[in-house]
């Protein structure tokens, strides 16, 4: 017996579709059902996202791209992401790989309830490996009682931190910026970090003595140390970050800032070859580089930066430790070389660079006179004048400069400076013969003070634009250069 939705189907309107019955047996009916599931499909995707579109392992790599910096602006993205519609919300909660590189700092601890909800992040991880970033600049009050709203007590981070320890076996990369004291806390309570693979510890220097007692120490460290790729060390002694050098044999990149010696400081030091480790940048040692220089070969470096801030250092030129350094590791492959604040004579410099055939970027302090230089004069400064004559045959001086950085911060460089350093250096020739042997420097990269506003001359403009069609390129503060 048909329905009774056969007899009068066109007066059906949409609210009464669910209390429709077929009889799901007469042609009628069969369309009817389609029809229905047809418009309730509509209903269900018309104010939906897109997203639901997307294959699910399309959508979590999308959501995974838009994963911020690790800091505080990308802290917070993937609320961001949940925050836009309840399809959103739904895939970002169910992604672990928008919260395996938890970022907290200070704020977590001035209103009470964040603790849990930094807990509630780390599990929205699932097992996924953590890369973990704390950054606890302001020290904590020694007292529970607070004497402003913007401080915390000591023991609540201590309780905070003791928490964060139970995850610490997924913890794959740690950074982390706090005052020693806290920082030895963390230390002592995990009793072994057996999967970290990127460390970066950068103490906090503070005036409360009680925060100073203990000097942490990288026996203390109870690390695989075969498992650390890179290392990053602030504020701690030379001899600790020799000892980093010695332990992790696996390390490929190394990073030490505002490294000290102490009084107390032994300088009988055996020496040391690591063979895997390919970047090593050294900023602001005090009074420890000859140290350093004289006691480690690393001949399979890519990248070397040693740059002081502040001061300058001298080399003797008949006791040079860099130059040493180099002669005894012979990193044939080394392409990048940055020398900030060092002073060295510019035939030490020439030979210096004959012995590293490879590099490809050069990184110097601009001298005083070069942002003064007039086109069709030499080069007042040696190495400069040096570096222009042998710009159409290199010989054995750096014959694969691509790329050549100067910095200074105490001179105000104008336009006509850059475009007169740049077309000197660069040169012109007419002869395809010459192209062959032409060292290949086409990228000028300047880091020095330029007011936005100072306009471009029509002359410099010219030049800047005659050079663009040879293929420079000139780089002023990380912005490319176009007119």
């Amino acid at each position: 017996m048909p329905c009774t939705n056969c007899n009068n189907w066109q007066s059906l309107t949409l609210s009464q579709l669910s209390y429709t019955s077929t009889c799901g047996w007469c042609g009628l009916c069969r369309e009817m059902s389609a029809i229905e599931t047809q418009i309730r499909f509509l209903l269900s995707t018309s104010s939906g996202s897109l997203v639901r579109y997307f294959p699910t392992l399309d959508t979590f790599q999308l959501f995974k791209s838009s994963h911020g910096p690790k800091d505080r602006t990308g802290a917070f993205r993937p609320l961001v992401l949940g925050a836009v519609c309840k399809t959103w919300r739904s895939v970002a909660w169910t992604t672990p790989q928008l919260w395996n590189q938890p970022f907290f700092d200070d704020t977590i601890f001035k209103n009470q309830g964040r603790d849990s909800l930094a807990f509630e992040w780390i599990s929205r991880a699932r097992t996924l490996p953590l890369e973990l970033t704390l950054r606890i600049v302001q020290p904590p009050s020694a007292t529970t009682i607070t004497s402003s709203p913007f401080s915390f007590s000591e023991s609540r981070t201590l309780e905070f931190l003791q928490g964060l320890t139970s995850s610490a076996s997924q913890w794959k990369s740690l950074d982390l910026h706090m005052p020693l004291n806290l920082m030895d806390y963390i230390v002592r309570q995990v009793p072994s970090w057996g999967n970290i693979h990127i460390l970066t510890l950068r103490p906090v220097k503070i005036d409360r003595p009680e925060s100073n007692l203990h000097q942490l120490t990288v026996q203390e460290l109870n690390i695989n140390w075969s498992q650390v790729r890179e290392a990053t060390m602030e504020n701690l002694s030379h001899e600790e970050c020799f000892k980093v050098l010695s332990a992790a044999k696996s390390a490929t990149k190394c990073h030490f800032h505002s490294v000290y010696e102490l009084r107390s400081s032994s300088n009988l030091v055996l020496p040391l070859t690591h063979p895997n480790l390919r970047y090593l940048s050294l900023n602001s040692f005090q009074n420890a580089t000859e140290k350093l220089f004289s006691v480690v070969t690393l001949p399979n470096l890519l990248q070397f930066s040693f740059a002081q801030q502040g001061f300058q250092t001298r080399f003797n030129r008949h006791n040079n430790p860099l130059f040493a350094f180099f002669q005894r590791s012979r990193p044939f492959q080394l392409q990048k070389l940055e020398l900030l604040g060092v002073i060295l004579d510019t035939e030490d410099l020439k030979s210096l660079l004959e012995t590293l055939p490879a590099i490809s970027h050069l990184h110097l302090v601009m001298p005083w006179g070069l942002r003064d230089h007039i086109i069709g004069t030499e080069f007042k400064d040696p190495f400069f004048r040096h570096l222009a004559a042998t710009m159409l045959d290199p010989g054995t001086f750096l014959p694969r400069l691509e790329v050549l950085e100067l910095s200074y911060d105490g001179v105000t460089m104008h336009w006509y400076g850059i475009t007169s350093i740049v077309t000197s250096l660069y040169g012109s020739s007419d002869s395809q013969d010459l192209e062959y042997w032409r060292r290949p420097l086409k990228t000028f990269r300047f880091n020095t003070y330029m007011s936005p506003d100072e306009p471009m001359h029509p002359a410099s403009r010219r030049r800047i634009y005659k050079l663009s069609r040879a293929g420079v390129q000139i780089i002023r503060n990380g912005d490319l250069v176009v007119v």
